[in-house]
Protein backbone atom coordinates (compact mmCIF):
# COMPACT_ATOMS: atom_id res chain seq x y z
CA UNK A 1 0.00 0.00 0.00
CA UNK A 2 1.21 3.75 -1.14
CA UNK A 3 0.05 6.24 1.34
CA UNK A 4 -0.12 9.43 0.44
CA UNK A 5 -1.89 12.16 2.43
CA UNK A 6 -3.40 15.50 1.60
CA UNK A 7 -6.05 18.23 2.84
CA UNK A 8 -9.14 17.85 2.26
CA UNK A 9 -10.96 19.51 -0.29
CA UNK A 10 -15.14 19.92 -0.61
CA UNK A 11 -14.91 17.66 -3.54
CA UNK A 12 -13.79 14.92 -1.42
CA UNK A 13 -16.63 14.85 0.20
CA UNK A 14 -18.60 12.32 -2.17
CA UNK A 15 -16.13 9.86 -1.92
CA UNK A 16 -15.97 10.31 1.94
CA UNK A 17 -19.67 9.78 2.69
CA UNK A 18 -19.10 6.50 0.73
CA UNK A 19 -16.42 5.68 2.78
CA UNK A 20 -18.17 6.64 6.06
CA UNK A 21 -21.17 4.85 5.03
CA UNK A 22 -19.40 1.64 4.47
CA UNK A 23 -17.80 1.82 8.13
CA UNK A 24 -21.83 2.82 9.74
CA UNK A 25 -22.76 -0.74 7.97
CA UNK A 26 -20.24 -2.46 9.60
CA UNK A 27 -21.14 -0.96 12.71
CA UNK A 28 -24.79 -1.29 11.92
CA UNK A 29 -24.04 -5.39 11.14
CA UNK A 30 -23.63 -5.60 14.71
CA UNK A 31 -26.28 -3.82 16.18
CA UNK A 32 -29.38 -4.23 13.80
CA UNK A 33 -31.19 -1.23 16.18
CA UNK A 34 -29.23 1.62 14.10
CA UNK A 35 -31.41 2.89 11.59
CA UNK A 36 -30.31 2.23 7.88
CA UNK A 37 -28.52 5.16 5.96
CA UNK A 38 -28.18 4.75 2.28
CA UNK A 39 -27.27 7.00 -0.60
CA UNK A 40 -31.29 8.15 -0.66
CA UNK A 41 -31.17 8.87 3.77
CA UNK A 42 -27.49 10.15 2.97
CA UNK A 43 -28.57 14.14 3.19
CA UNK A 44 -28.29 14.64 6.78
CA UNK A 45 -24.82 12.99 6.55
CA UNK A 46 -23.32 14.50 3.53
CA UNK A 47 -24.54 17.92 4.18
CA UNK A 48 -22.74 18.57 7.82
CA UNK A 49 -19.09 16.23 5.87
CA UNK A 50 -19.78 19.24 2.69
CA UNK A 51 -20.49 22.07 5.72
CA UNK A 52 -16.81 21.03 7.20
CA UNK A 53 -14.92 20.13 4.19
CA UNK A 54 -13.47 24.30 4.92
CA UNK A 55 -12.24 23.32 8.31
CA UNK A 56 -8.95 21.58 9.11
CA UNK A 57 -8.77 18.13 7.31
CA UNK A 58 -6.69 15.91 5.78
CA UNK A 59 -7.84 12.51 3.43
CA UNK A 60 -5.27 9.30 2.49
CA UNK A 61 -4.95 7.70 -0.83
CA UNK A 62 -3.73 4.56 -2.22
CA UNK A 63 -2.83 5.44 -5.68
CA UNK A 64 -6.11 7.32 -6.80
CA UNK A 65 -8.49 5.54 -3.97
CA UNK A 66 -9.28 7.42 -0.90
CA UNK A 67 -8.86 4.92 1.82
CA UNK A 68 -9.06 7.45 4.75
CA UNK A 69 -10.52 11.22 5.83
CA UNK A 70 -10.83 12.86 9.02
CA UNK A 71 -12.43 16.53 9.76
CA UNK A 72 -12.57 18.75 12.54
CA UNK A 73 -15.57 20.31 14.01
CA UNK A 74 -16.49 22.58 16.63
CA UNK A 75 -13.98 24.37 18.54
CA UNK A 76 -15.59 24.97 22.36
CA UNK A 77 -14.72 25.33 25.57
CA UNK A 78 -14.59 22.36 27.79
CA UNK A 79 -13.47 21.35 31.35
CA UNK A 80 -12.04 24.93 31.15
CA UNK A 81 -10.11 23.98 28.43
CA UNK A 82 -10.30 25.39 24.36
CA UNK A 83 -11.66 21.80 22.43
CA UNK A 84 -11.69 20.75 19.20
CA UNK A 85 -13.78 17.49 18.10
CA UNK A 86 -13.95 15.50 15.62
CA UNK A 87 -17.89 14.21 15.05
CA UNK A 88 -18.60 10.26 14.35
CA UNK A 89 -19.79 11.61 10.91
CA UNK A 90 -16.16 13.49 10.49
CA UNK A 91 -13.57 11.06 10.22
CA UNK A 92 -13.61 6.87 8.33
CA UNK A 93 -10.83 4.47 6.78
CA UNK A 94 -10.90 1.28 5.28
CA UNK A 95 -10.39 -1.87 7.38
CA UNK A 96 -6.80 -3.26 6.36
CA UNK A 97 -4.39 -0.55 7.51
CA UNK A 98 -6.95 1.06 9.81
CA UNK A 99 -4.77 1.87 12.67
CA UNK A 100 -1.69 3.47 10.64
CA UNK A 101 -4.15 5.48 8.62
CA UNK A 102 -5.95 6.63 11.65
CA UNK A 103 -2.10 7.59 12.85
CA UNK A 104 -1.28 9.09 9.97
CA UNK A 105 -4.60 11.59 10.01
CA UNK A 106 -4.34 12.56 13.59
CA UNK A 107 -0.43 12.77 13.39
CA UNK A 108 -1.11 15.78 10.77
CA UNK A 109 -4.53 17.19 12.02
CA UNK A 110 -3.02 17.13 15.65
CA UNK A 111 -0.26 19.44 14.66
CA UNK A 112 -2.75 22.11 13.09
CA UNK A 113 -5.17 22.08 16.38
CA UNK A 114 -1.33 22.37 18.73
CA UNK A 115 -1.12 25.62 16.81
CA UNK A 116 -4.16 26.98 17.39
CA UNK A 117 -4.02 26.11 21.29
CA UNK A 118 -6.52 23.57 21.31
CA UNK A 119 -5.45 21.93 24.35
CA UNK A 120 -8.39 18.99 24.22
CA UNK A 121 -9.30 16.58 21.39
CA UNK A 122 -12.39 14.50 21.53
CA UNK A 123 -13.54 11.98 18.42
CA UNK A 124 -17.04 10.39 18.52
CA UNK A 125 -16.06 6.60 17.09
CA UNK A 126 -18.55 3.81 16.61
CA UNK A 127 -18.23 1.31 20.00
CA UNK A 128 -17.71 -1.94 17.87
CA UNK A 129 -14.71 -0.89 16.03
CA UNK A 130 -12.25 -2.61 18.34
CA UNK A 131 -8.96 -1.64 15.49
CA UNK A 132 -9.68 2.22 15.97
CA UNK A 133 -10.50 2.07 20.04
CA UNK A 134 -7.15 0.31 20.39
CA UNK A 135 -5.73 2.95 18.04
CA UNK A 136 -7.05 5.91 19.81
CA UNK A 137 -6.01 4.02 23.66
CA UNK A 138 -2.55 4.28 22.13
CA UNK A 139 -2.80 7.48 21.04
CA UNK A 140 -3.44 8.89 24.00
CA UNK A 141 -7.04 9.04 24.02
CA UNK A 142 -10.16 7.64 26.98
CA UNK A 143 -13.80 7.50 26.86
CA UNK A 144 -15.66 9.77 28.03
CA UNK A 145 -19.63 9.03 26.96
CA UNK A 146 -21.87 6.81 25.50
CA UNK A 147 -24.54 6.72 23.42
CA UNK A 148 -26.38 3.34 23.88
CA UNK A 149 -29.70 2.01 22.08
CA UNK A 150 -32.55 -0.34 23.06
CA UNK A 151 -35.87 -1.29 21.47
CA UNK A 152 -39.07 -0.10 22.58
CA UNK A 153 -40.38 -3.50 24.44
CA UNK A 154 -41.14 -4.08 27.97
CA UNK A 155 -39.13 -4.58 30.04
CA UNK A 156 -38.83 -6.79 33.24
CA UNK A 157 -39.28 -5.12 36.38
CA UNK A 158 -40.42 -4.56 39.68
CA UNK A 159 -44.15 -3.40 39.26
CA UNK A 160 -44.85 0.36 38.84
CA UNK A 161 -46.88 0.94 41.41
CA UNK A 162 -45.77 4.18 43.25
CA UNK A 163 -45.13 5.69 39.68
CA UNK A 164 -46.49 8.11 38.18
CA UNK A 165 -46.23 11.34 35.73
CA UNK A 166 -45.61 14.15 37.43
CA UNK A 167 -47.51 17.68 37.37
CA UNK A 168 -45.39 20.40 40.04
CA UNK A 169 -42.12 21.58 38.48
CA UNK A 170 -41.57 23.24 42.25
CA UNK A 171 -42.12 18.84 43.76
CA UNK A 172 -39.22 18.54 41.42
CA UNK A 173 -36.41 20.95 42.28
CA UNK A 174 -34.81 19.11 45.86
CA UNK A 175 -34.17 15.72 44.30
CA UNK A 176 -32.87 17.35 40.34
CA UNK A 177 -30.45 19.74 43.02
CA UNK A 178 -29.74 16.02 44.24
CA UNK A 179 -29.15 14.67 40.96
CA UNK A 180 -26.88 17.10 40.57
CA UNK A 181 -25.01 17.09 43.53
CA UNK A 182 -24.15 13.32 42.85
CA UNK A 183 -21.41 14.39 39.51
CA UNK A 184 -18.69 15.91 40.91
CA UNK A 185 -18.50 12.75 43.47
CA UNK A 186 -15.54 10.50 42.34
CA UNK A 187 -15.32 8.84 40.01
CA UNK A 188 -17.12 11.11 37.73
CA UNK A 189 -15.96 14.40 38.33
CA UNK A 190 -18.23 16.27 36.58
CA UNK A 191 -19.56 20.02 37.57
CA UNK A 192 -23.06 20.42 37.26
CA UNK A 193 -25.26 23.84 38.35
CA UNK A 194 -27.55 22.94 41.31
CA UNK A 195 -29.01 26.85 41.36
CA UNK A 196 -32.64 26.13 41.94
CA UNK A 197 -33.68 28.98 39.92
CA UNK A 198 -31.70 27.03 36.89
CA UNK A 199 -33.02 24.12 37.80
CA UNK A 200 -36.51 25.08 37.46
CA UNK A 201 -36.02 26.65 34.26
CA UNK A 202 -34.59 23.79 32.99
CA UNK A 203 -37.38 21.71 33.86
CA UNK A 204 -40.00 24.24 32.70
CA UNK A 205 -37.95 24.25 29.29
CA UNK A 206 -38.55 20.28 28.70
CA UNK A 207 -41.89 20.17 29.43
CA UNK A 208 -42.83 23.16 27.00
CA UNK A 209 -40.56 21.08 24.76
CA UNK A 210 -43.13 17.86 25.02
CA UNK A 211 -40.87 15.51 27.22
CA UNK A 212 -42.65 13.90 30.00
CA UNK A 213 -41.23 12.95 33.40
CA UNK A 214 -42.06 9.64 35.48
CA UNK A 215 -41.69 9.98 38.68
CA UNK A 216 -41.44 7.07 41.71
CA UNK A 217 -42.75 8.80 44.84
CA UNK A 218 -42.65 7.54 48.49
CA UNK A 219 -45.08 8.69 51.05
CA UNK A 220 -45.62 11.54 48.55
CA UNK A 221 -41.80 12.75 48.06
CA UNK A 222 -39.90 12.05 44.35
CA UNK A 223 -37.44 9.65 44.85
CA UNK A 224 -36.77 8.59 41.85
CA UNK A 225 -37.39 9.90 37.73
CA UNK A 226 -36.48 9.61 34.37
CA UNK A 227 -37.38 12.23 31.58
CA UNK A 228 -38.40 10.79 28.26
CA UNK A 229 -39.06 12.55 24.77
CA UNK A 230 -38.18 12.57 21.07
CA UNK A 231 -34.59 12.44 20.19
CA UNK A 232 -33.40 16.31 20.18
CA UNK A 233 -33.69 18.25 16.18
CA UNK A 234 -31.03 20.29 17.10
CA UNK A 235 -27.73 19.76 15.06
CA UNK A 236 -25.00 20.11 18.21
CA UNK A 237 -26.64 17.99 20.28
CA UNK A 238 -26.14 14.21 21.30
CA UNK A 239 -27.60 11.54 19.79
CA UNK A 240 -27.18 13.02 15.51
CA UNK A 241 -27.07 9.70 13.93
CA UNK A 242 -30.52 9.01 15.20
CA UNK A 243 -32.06 12.66 14.80
CA UNK A 244 -35.20 11.91 12.74
CA UNK A 245 -35.61 8.76 12.61
CA UNK A 246 -38.59 8.12 15.04
CA UNK A 247 -36.23 7.29 18.36
CA UNK A 248 -37.32 8.51 21.66
CA UNK A 249 -34.54 9.52 24.08
CA UNK A 250 -33.62 9.24 27.87
CA UNK A 251 -32.71 12.99 28.94
CA UNK A 252 -32.39 12.51 32.28
CA UNK A 253 -32.72 9.72 35.43
CA UNK A 254 -31.80 9.60 39.12
CA UNK A 255 -32.76 7.09 42.06
CA UNK A 256 -31.92 7.98 45.37
CA UNK A 257 -29.97 5.72 46.99
CA UNK A 258 -32.10 3.87 49.35
CA UNK A 259 -33.83 2.79 46.78
CA UNK A 260 -31.66 1.13 44.28
CA UNK A 261 -31.65 -2.38 44.11
CA UNK A 262 -35.36 -2.80 44.76
CA UNK A 263 -35.95 -2.77 40.57
CA UNK A 264 -37.53 0.54 40.79
CA UNK A 265 -35.38 1.92 38.11
CA UNK A 266 -36.38 -0.98 36.10
CA UNK A 267 -39.79 0.05 36.62
CA UNK A 268 -39.10 3.62 35.63
CA UNK A 269 -37.20 2.22 32.41
CA UNK A 270 -40.52 0.22 31.43
CA UNK A 271 -42.80 3.21 31.87
CA UNK A 272 -40.69 5.18 29.68
CA UNK A 273 -40.15 2.15 27.19
CA UNK A 274 -44.28 1.93 27.68
CA UNK A 275 -44.87 5.98 26.88
CA UNK A 276 -42.34 5.97 23.84
CA UNK A 277 -44.03 2.66 22.37
CA UNK A 278 -47.38 3.73 22.41
CA UNK A 279 -46.22 7.12 20.50
CA UNK A 280 -44.81 5.31 17.60
CA UNK A 281 -41.35 5.40 18.26
CA UNK A 282 -38.86 2.47 17.85
CA UNK A 283 -35.70 3.16 19.23
CA UNK A 284 -34.87 4.51 22.93
CA UNK A 285 -30.99 5.66 23.21
CA UNK A 286 -29.27 7.32 26.29
CA UNK A 287 -26.09 8.94 26.05
CA UNK A 288 -24.56 9.11 29.90
CA UNK A 289 -20.52 9.50 31.46
CA UNK A 290 -18.31 6.46 31.24
CA UNK A 291 -17.12 7.43 34.11
CA UNK A 292 -20.18 7.72 35.89
CA UNK A 293 -20.08 4.14 37.48
CA UNK A 294 -23.50 3.54 38.69
CA UNK A 295 -25.39 4.87 35.56
CA UNK A 296 -23.36 2.82 33.23
CA UNK A 297 -23.82 0.24 35.29
CA UNK A 298 -27.82 -0.13 34.58
CA UNK A 299 -27.83 1.50 31.28
CA UNK A 300 -25.56 -1.41 29.99
CA UNK A 301 -27.77 -3.95 31.50
CA UNK A 302 -30.42 -2.22 29.12
CA UNK A 303 -29.06 -0.49 26.06
CA UNK A 304 -26.56 -1.70 23.30
CA UNK A 305 -23.30 1.01 22.61
CA UNK A 306 -23.62 2.04 19.65
CA UNK A 307 -21.33 5.57 20.08
CA UNK A 308 -18.22 6.25 22.70
CA UNK A 309 -16.58 10.25 22.50
CA UNK A 310 -12.77 9.55 23.85
CA UNK A 311 -10.77 12.82 24.81
CA UNK A 312 -6.85 13.58 24.92
CA UNK A 313 -5.61 16.08 27.20
CA UNK A 314 -2.66 17.87 25.32
CA UNK A 315 -0.32 20.22 28.08
CA UNK A 316 -1.28 23.34 27.10
CA UNK A 317 2.81 24.11 28.13
CA UNK A 318 3.89 22.14 24.60
CA UNK A 319 1.37 24.26 22.22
Amino acid sequence: MRQKIRPFETSDSETAFDLWLAQYDLERQKNRLLPVYGQKEKGRIFRNICERSSNAGFCVFDDAKMIGFMLTGDQFRFKSQPAVIVPEYAHAAIEDGKSEIYQLMYQELSAVWAENKLSLHIIGHFANDQPLRETLFFLGFGAILAERVTECAAQEGAPDSGISEFFSVDSMIEIEQEHRAFYPQAPTFILKDTDRDGIRADLENLIAEGNHIFVYEEEGVPSGFFIVGESSREEDTEGFLLRETNTAQIKGAYLKPAFRGKGIGASLLQKSMQWASENGFHRLFVEHETANVLGARFWSRHFSPYLYYSLRYIDPMVL
